[in-house]
């Protein structure tokens, strides 16, 4: 299953993976997100009753953070667990969300979430942040980086490496 579900371009995702089951390598360690996780974080949701929140650079969480807009949504969406990963879904993009997704100056989803310090398991999450360097370690991009199309040329020099380097396994 892809990490997230978009057309070639710039629609911007109504759904897209914030976890993986397991190990979720970051810049600030490997975190696990498990079937507890999934059910803590499942259970916390029903219990909230709204919405899941897409802000911009994890700005509505900074105390410090002094622009105008820097608490405002960007999105919204819902959470489901699908074979033990957790995904945002029926995502709903705010005119400035998808303008910066189409602009390409945010391309990435970061999720703020709680840790059980002694585990490493997701044990919260806060919300997602629309942000333009992620700490997630190959974290899938939300819009294509261009419009660009290949040649039919590019087409089958890719394929044809493809194919060289599975006949090679």
């Amino acid at each position: 299953m892809r990490a997230f579900a978009i057309d070639a371009g710039d629609t911007p995702p109504s759904e897209f993976r914030i976890f993986k089951a397991g190990a979720n390598p970051m810049t600030k360690g490997t975190f696990m997100f498990t079937a507890a996780s999934a059910a803590k974080i499942m259970a916390d949701y029903a219990t909230r009753g709204v919405d899941m929140v897409i802000d911009l650079e994890h700005e509505a969480l900074d105390a410090t953070a002094t622009r105008a807009d820097s608490r405002d949504a960007r999105g919204w969406f819902n959470l489901e667990v699908r074979a033990g990963e957790l995904w945002a879904v029926n995502v709903r993009w705010t005119d400035d969300g998808a303008r910066r997704l189409a602009a390409k100056t945010q391309r990435y989803i970061s999720p703020a979430f709680g840790v059980d310090k002694a585990t490493g398991e997701i044990v919260d999450l806060v919300n997602c942040a629309l942000v333009a360097m992620p700490a997630t370690h190959d974290a899938p991009a939300l819009v294509a980086a261009s419009k660009r199309r290949m040649s039919p040329v590019e087409c089958s020099r890719i394929a044809n490496a493809l194919l060289a380097r599975l006949r090679a396994r």
